[in-house]
């Protein structure tokens, strides 16, 4: 007697099999793409800014961001990307890389170390700090920009304060 290998009529063959697979796959990642957590926006507020090292290259500040999480999930951040304007003077722009886990419902302090070009606010900003005691108490100052996630599907969440903060000289 003779060994036959009996195959149902029913079956798939191998290249339609996988095609399948491949279809299901890609119906799936499509769909977790798809899903995305209505996150609100982190609350930024500035803690203080604190003017410090003053030279002909630039003029360093201590811009401290007090960065709260009002979602009930982790908000794995990678960086940010912001924007100071300083007594309505459009200072600086730029880009910090910082690897923090916002905690749910939690905060957490954000340094940004800022040097404003002189050579671009030299006559508006510049006379403003020049004398100590003529200086201005308190700044005001707008922070823009985004909180870059550690997640591809998920969009930068943007952000903008404005304020006042009282002016400490470093």
């Amino acid at each position: 007697m003779q060994d036959f290998l009996i195959v149902p009529s029913t079956a798939l063959p191998r290249r339609q099999l996988l095609q399948w697979i491949a279809l299901g796959s890609a119906a799936t990642l499509a769909a977790c793409a798809g899903i995305k957590p209505n996150l609100l926006a982190p609350e930024v507020s500035v803690r203080n800014v604190t003017m410090g090292k003053f030279d002909f290259s630039g003029l360093d500040f201590l811009v401290d961001l007090r960065v709260k999480n009002p979602n009930d999930i982790n908000l794995p951040i990678t960086g940010i990307e912001y924007g100071l304007v300083l007594q309505k003077i459009r200072v600086a722009d730029g880009k910090q890389a910082r690897s923090v886990t916002l905690p749910a419902l939690g905060e957490t302090d954000m340094p940004l170390q800022v040097t404003v070009n002189l050579l671009k606010t030299a006559t508006e900003l510049v006379p403003l700090f020049l004398n100590k005691r003529a200086a201005p108490k308190t700044l005001s100052y707008q922070v823009d920009g985004r909180v870059k996630l550690d997640w591809w599907y998920m969009p930068s969440i943007p952000f903008n304060k404005m304020g006042e903060v009282p002016l400490q000289f470093g």
